[in-house]
Order: structure tokens, then C-alpha cells, then sequence
């Protein structure tokens, strides 16, 4: 598997994020992963807030990286690129060079490989070239040389859950399936635990409980299960050694046999501890080079071919 791991920004071009800076909202972790993973690649980038008063720092050599809920003031300049997450384009596409200067961005579902003319560039990374969409998961925030190589202990104890458990009016979230998921693993013996919101997104802090944990599954919704969505949590725990486990089918198109997804949560916590240590080790590894594709590296580099 090739890995993807530095990134090169051509010319005087720089990078600029824009909003959530300072602003709670759960998109604000993937902006601070943004940054985060640019400042270690050596790109030029700044990370501003959604103001008025920010809009000098968008000139004709930025990318910008925004999100339709912090995107009030985001400026439309000539010459810049935008990589956008649900901005509608139409409104910048008056003042821009060309077309290919405004990239939507949307997390890949399983809907996406249904689009007329859509191209597949990874099992879970499509590109739709006619309206200049790239769907692709977040992916992992965390560099290859931080990821920890040996799978988990064999422990019946804590399952650090990490990240929001929420719900909407689509059903589209996770919410009613956590009680299932806690039930489910009682059974076993494993409590579950869920860490407070903010809880840092870190080597130290989420790598510590994803290696503490009995599984460091990443098990979804009804809604997200059948529309093929891949949490940011299945990218992080793999980092940190855990088997990529769940109930979403999908696993198995990015993981291949690597992953443990079955027909039910019992029956999947059942698959994954009969496994035993040789087969968590190759697990692990196979996962882990699969997913040297879907870091926040190889995510910009794929960005950058299609707006560069």
C-alpha cells in the first residue's frame, strides 16, 4: 500500500482556514486538524475566525477551507481557491478565474458512487468532475509516525467512547444506538464509558483511552450504517492499534478482511474476542496500511490536484 505523508504547497500560494477558530462547534476539530496537519507539513497557513475584520487574509494566492456554518463574512476574491464544505458555489463562481478554483467537499457516502459520471479514485473516495465535488472521509488526523503499531490488549474492562453521541430530526446520527451498544457490551463485561465533550484530540489524551479500552469499536447508527458513512472515531481508534470494528458493512470495503463488521453488535463484539493475538497483530497491520491513504495528508494532496 502507498503511503501518503508530505505534502508540498507550489509557488507563493498559502493556505487559509477560515472560521471556528475560536468558536465551540464540532466542526471546529476538523479545522484545528487542518491546521494542525499543515503546520507540521511546513505549508504557510493561518486559521481565522469568521469575521469582517478577517477578510484581508484571503488574497489571490490562499486556499481557503471553509464550512457553511462559519462562512458569513468569507470573502469572494479572485485568484483565491475554496475548498468548501455545504457553501453553495454559485455566489463565488462570478468572480473567479475558472471553475476548478472552487472545490465542493463532501464526506463520502455510499450514495456518492450513484452520481452520473462520478469517478472512483479510492474505495471510498470519488470524485464527481462535472460539478467539481471530491466525497472522501475525514480520514485521521494523526501522522503515521504517531500511530502505535501493536493492536490491543485482550482486557474485558472500560470502552472509552470518544466524540458525540447526537441525533437530528433525519435520524441521522448515533444517539439511539448507544444504549443498545452499552447493553451490549455489559454482556460481556465491558463498561462503557463515555469521555466529556471537548475531551482533547490528542496523542496523549485519545490515544491513551483508545489503548485502555476493551475494543475501540467504532459502531454507527441506522441512517449512518445504511448510507455507508466512515466515523472520524474508525480513522483514529485504527491509529492507535484497535482492530477497525462495527456494524456498518462499509468497514469492509475500506478495510477489507482486515475489519470485523457483523449482521449485529452481539454478534460483532463475539467476532472480535475470539480473536487471538496473532490475528489482532495482522488485523492491525493490513488496516493500518490501508489507511495510509485516508490521513489528513493524503486528503490535502488529493484537494490540491483538483485545484491546483
Amino acid at each position: 500500500m502507498g503511503h501518503v505523508e508530505k505534502v508540498d504547497l507550489p509557488g507563493s500560494l498559502h493556505v487559509v482556514i477560515w472560521g471556528l477558530r475560536n468558536k465551540r462547534d464540532t466542526f471546529r476539530y476538523i479545522h484545528r486538524s487542518w491546521f494542525q496537519m499543515l503546520k507540521r507539513s511546513g505549508i504557510p497557513v493561518v486559521w481565522v475566525d469568521d469575521d469582517l475584520k478577517n477578510q484581508s487574509a484571503v488574497s489571490n494566492k490562499s486556499i481557503v477551507i471553509a464550512v457553511n456554518n462559519a462562512a458569513r463574512y468569507l470573502p469572494k476574491v479572485p485568484g483565491a481557491r475554496y475548498v468548501a464544505h455545504n457553501i453553495d458555489p454559485e455566489p463565488y463562481l462570478e468572480v473567479l478565474v475558472n471553475r476548478e478554483h472552487f472545490l465542493q467537499i463532501q464526506v463520502w457516502v455510499e450514495s456518492a458512487s450513484s452520481i452520473r459520471g462520478v469517478r472512483e479514485i479510492l474505495p471510498c473516495v470519488y470524485l464527481d468532475e462535472d460539478n467539481h465535488v471530491l466525497f472522501q472521509p475525514w480520514g485521521t488526523p494523526f501522522a503515521e509516525y504517531e500511530w502505535v503499531r501493536e493492536p490491543l490488549k485482550a482486557r474485558r474492562g472500560v470502552e472509552y467512547w470518544i466524540g458525540s453521541v447526537w441525533n437530528n430530526s433525519l435520524n441521522q446520527g448515533n444517539a439511539s444506538m448507544i444504549p443498545e451498544w452499552r447493553d451490549v457490551l455489559s454482556f460481556h463485561g465491558i463498561t462503557l464509558r463515555k469521555v466529556p465533550y471537548g475531551w482533547p484530540d490528542n496523542k496523549i489524551s485519545y490515544g491513551g483511552l483508545v489503548r485502555l479500552s476493551s475494543i475501540a469499536a467504532a459502531p454507527v447508527g441506522d441512517w449512518q450504517r445504511e448510507n455507508g458513512y466512515l466515523p472520524c472515531r474508525l480513522f483514529k481508534n485504527v491509529s492507535f492499534g484497535a482492530v477497525p470494528v462495527g456494524n456498518s458493512p462499509i468497514y469492509g470495503r475500506l478495510f477489507s478482511d482486515s475489519a470485523i463488521v457483523g449482521t449485529s453488535l452481539s454478534e460483532t463484539v463475539i467476532q472480535y474476542l475470539a480473536l487471538s493475538s496473532t490475528e489482532r497483530h495482522e488485523r492491525v497491520k493490513f488496516a493500518q496500511a490501508c489507511m495510509g491513504q485516508y490521513t489528513y495528508e493524503a486528503a490535502f494532496s488529493r484537494i490540491l490536484d483538483q485545484v491546483l
